[in-house]
């Protein structure tokens, strides 16, 4: 193994990429729905930033608010793009903000169902906001399955001095390893003896050429999701004291019983069941919500405002689908932002309540939640001294409002 000293120049900020690592970290992408299009959706992986923007949609008015913010970054709950274009015309909505986005220097990046499935969902927020306990999953997904046609995990094992295991075990972190349930920085080291004889051309770290070294070093090794893979790699390389950095990577057979503790998924799902700490009426609850996320109007409440409600049910945005979760779990009460006529009548026929504040109204937390989650994540997006400053909008415009 030949080791020689390398520049390891660190960039001055953030990029995209690296702000990218953080979200799918948190709200992994294999947690979203097959018809679903997250992730990077528009600019360069590699481009700096320095301020972003968290909004619920990328609509003209928020890319504006970007462009005034001077955002090298958009980051949305909804993705502006679901289906492949055929051409680029700025007389489709879509491709509009598209080129508004280019012609900006804005990327955007979208977290969709993996952030609703996520344990840093709006649910969640809702959730412990409301103070319910004893959450379980709606519908439980599974982030990763072990199939033939998709990879699944690496153990990625790295060779280096015992000084700087710390070190690489930070850049495995911030390519997205070495995760295991609710743990970071999971790895396993071993101690060895290296060995290499530095020759003509080397530039040594350690040793001196045509003399034969024997090196006291860590045997590092974490596991890795596949689509993080790439980048653990470049991040290892990039902070390594060898210029000819040494590691093995294998496959591993992850079996289903160990996807959820391996990726960090415990909990997560689509939509929250749980007990309030004490019983409220159902006018009460329908307040409480409305007045956590800032709804603009009223929310519609089926069944008896009356009634005692103590076991909930919560998912925002569109609840109609969830209707035989629901119906499983049979809460008091299921609170969402939207939910169909004969949906609510069979909700109903079993005792049932809903309360429906608006799909934006229920997803108007999505900036709150998600700047939270970055920043108890990474110190170095949105706080004080932070690379990356963060910027919160909620004022999303819905396209519905009450006739006054």
């Amino acid at each position: 193994m030949t080791v020689t000293k390398k520049n390891t120049k660190t960039k001055s900020s953030y990029t995209v990429n690296q702000v990218l690592r953080v979200v799918h970290h948190l709200c992994p992408p294999a947690l979203a729905f097959d018809w679903d299009n997250v992730g990077l959706l528009i600019g360069n992986p590699d481009a700096p930033v320095q301020r972003m923007l968290v909004a619920l949609e990328a609509d003209d008015r928020t890319i504006a608010l970007a462009a005034k913010k001077k955002c090298e970054l958009l980051l949305t709950h909804h993705p502006l793009v679901f289906r492949p274009l055929k051409s680029l015309r700025s007389d489709d909505p879509v491709a509009r903000r598209l080129i508004a986005l280019h012609d900006n220097g804005i990327a955007l990046i979208a977290s969709h169902t993996n952030f609703d499935c996520s344990q840093c969902s709006m649910n969640h927020y809702i959730a412990s906001s409301l103070k319910i306990n004893n959450l379980i999953p709606l519908e439980a997904r599974l982030p990763f399955r072990d199939t033939a046609s998709e990879q699944s995990f690496y153990k990625f094992v790295v060779y280096v001095p015992g000084d700087y295991s710390d070190v690489i075990l930070d850049a495995i972190h911030r390519g997205g390893g070495g995760t295991m349930g609710a743990y970071s920085h999971v790895s396993f080291a071993a101690k060895g003896t290296g060995t290499f004889q530095p020759e003509a051309g080397a530039r040594p770290f350690i040793g001196k050429k045509g003399t034969l070294e024997k090196v006291c070093e860590d045997r590092v090794e974490s596991l890795v999701a596949a689509e993080n893979l790439a980048a653990v790699v470049d991040e290892v390389k990039r902070v390594h004291p060898y210029e000819a950095v040494a590691w093995d990577i294998y496959k591993l057979a992850i079996s289903p019983a160990n996807e959820f503790v391996l990726t960090g998924a415990t909990g997560t799902g689509l939509g929250l069941v749980g007990n309030l700490p004490a019983a409220t009426t159902l006018a009460e609850l329908g307040a409480s919500v409305a007045r956590l996320c800032d709804a603009t109007y009223p929310p519609m409440i089926s069944g008896n405002t009356a009634k005692r409600v103590r076991k909930i049910a919560v998912m925002g945005g569109s609840g109609g689908s969830m209707l035989g979760h629901v119906l499983a779990r049979h809460p008091d009460v299921f609170v969402t932002g939207e939910f169909g006529y004969h949906e609510t009548l069979a909700a109903a026929d079993r005792g049932i309540a809903v309360i429906a504040l608006g799909h934006a109204n229920s997803e108007r937390l999505f900036s709150t939640a998600m700047c939270q989650a970055l920043m108890s994540a990474d110190a170095n997006l949105g706080g004080k001294n932070a690379a990356v400053q963060i910027i919160s909008d909620t004022g999303c415009a819905d396209p519905f409002m009450p006739l006054r």
